[in-house]
């Protein structure tokens, strides 16, 4: 499918990515039609699947893809939670429409690989679109990364954060009792001394005027003007 052109070969690089997310290993079952795509057979009768017929597929499904003139007409199906963030991604960056949840039985062919490597598939596809629409060019990487493909199961991130320990707040003054602040109803240890130990004559500050009266003379009439 590469037609012969090295630019469009497999890249030991990509190599390298699709053989740490297990593209390569299959399912303990095979099709007699698949015979040609399967290199071998595990110890644990796991199908070894050839990853040059991968990336053929890949380059095929691209091109579909980038022919459509409506990209929207292009659906990226995903059911379960495990591939919905790599369909939302997909259909983020080549303008395809993301159908994550479940569908009706038999409208789709079903995907059953491992979470990383439905990421790292979708992700190659992405790619691949995108080069031969000329958004992207084939001298650079791509920016964005397999990794924002790949599912994250949020029980696993709240379980790694209980797992952080919850320390005691220290106190904020070396020798301070945070337990003695809190008992308001002790009374103070420093000896609070009356204003004739200032020097200051209590007299003074008597109402001015003479004594003030109660709340009945505010009913009186004035006895000086202004």
């Amino acid at each position: 499918m590469s037609g012969g052109y090295p630019v469009l070969e497999l890249s030991a690089e990509d190599l390298r990515l699709m053989l740490a997310a297990h593209v390569h290993v299959g399912e303990t079952s095979m099709n007699f039609q698949m015979s040609t795509y399967v290199h071998g057979c595990t110890k644990d009768n796991y199908h070894i699947i050839k990853l040059d017929k991968t990336w053929e597929k890949i380059l095929l499904s691209a091109r579909a893809i980038a022919a459509i003139d409506h990209p929207t007409d292009v659906y990226a199906v995903g059911s379960r939670p495990f591939t919905q963030r790599a369909v939302l991604k997909f259909a983020n960056y080549t303008g395809t429409t993301a159908m994550a949840g479940r569908f009706t039985p038999g409208t789709f062919t079903n995907q059953k690989q491992s979470t990383h490597s439905i990421a790292v598939v979708w992700w190659l596809l992405a790619r691949e679109v995108r080069r031969i629409r000329g958004e992207d060019t084939r001298l650079h990487q791509w920016s964005v990364l397999p990794d924002l493909f790949l599912y994250r199961d949020p029980n696993e991130e709240e379980q790694n954060t209980e797992e952080v320990d919850d320390t005691r707040l220290e106190p904020a003054l070396p020798g301070a009792d945070i337990e003695a602040a809190e008992t308001w109803g002790v009374e103070p240890t420093m000896p609070v001394g009356s204003l004739g130990d200032m020097g200051i004559a209590a007299a003074s500050y008597g109402p001015v005027g003479g004594t003030a009266g109660g709340w009945s003379n505010l009913d009186a009439d004035p006895t000086e003007t202004w």
